[in-house]
């Protein structure tokens, strides 16, 4: 009966010291395994996203001077927090969201490839196509993204660059244009 009542007094200082070890671990993990904002692009997608590492890996291949990684994350990724989805490089919304979502956005650089197929709004272009479910079918890493879900209405999505975006060249506080290149990237992968 002792024996029981020291084991069962233990427990509580096993789930605390387990608790300990998974937030201790998961700090060096992610201090390992990323880095800070002026050195990654981060691209949020307005979809499921389950090849995001596999996207996160095409688009490094050919990553711009300065930058570390890219990271991919759909938008359920800032559940509890936007802070980091409002500071995205890049984003693929839904052509219904752009609206939405317009104060964290910035028109298209106007040297930017592709431009006579933007999304205009206003008279200025905000939008490459991403997905467009018309008789064009652009579906931009169609392999690692699920523009749509089955039973849902088909919607087109565009890619957008971000208005607080530390790497797009005349936004507040930006460190150099590998946005631009990434985007590139991004538009290739089919």
């Amino acid at each position: 009966m002792r024996t029981r009542k020291k084991v069962l007094g233990l427990i509580p200082m096993m789930i605390l010291w387990a608790m300990a070890c998974v937030i201790g671990w998961s700090w060096v993990f992610t201090f390992l395994t990323d880095t800070d904002a002026a050195h990654k692009v981060t691209l949020f997608v307005d979809a499921e996203v389950p090849g995001e590492t596999e996207l996160a890996s095409a688009l490094e291949k050919n990553l711009p001077e300065g930058i570390r990684m890219v990271k991919v994350h759909p938008f359920s990724y800032a559940l509890m927090d936007d802070s980091e989805l409002r500071a995205a490089d890049l984003y693929i919304l839904r052509e219904s969201q752009m609206e939405t979502y317009r104060d964290w956005l910035r028109p298209l650089p106007e040297n930017m490839p592709y431009a006579e197929t933007a999304l205009r709004m206003d008279g200025a272009a905000w939008g490459l196509p991403a997905y467009l479910c018309d008789e064009s079918c652009v579906a931009v890493a169609g392999s690692c993204i699920r523009y749509s879900m089955p039973g849902k209405e088909k919607e087109a999505f565009y890619l957008c660059f971000g208005k607080h975006s530390l790497h797009m060249a005349g936004n507040e506080g930006a460190v150099d244009d590998a946005a631009v290149t990434v985007a590139l990237e991004l538009l290739a992968l089919r």
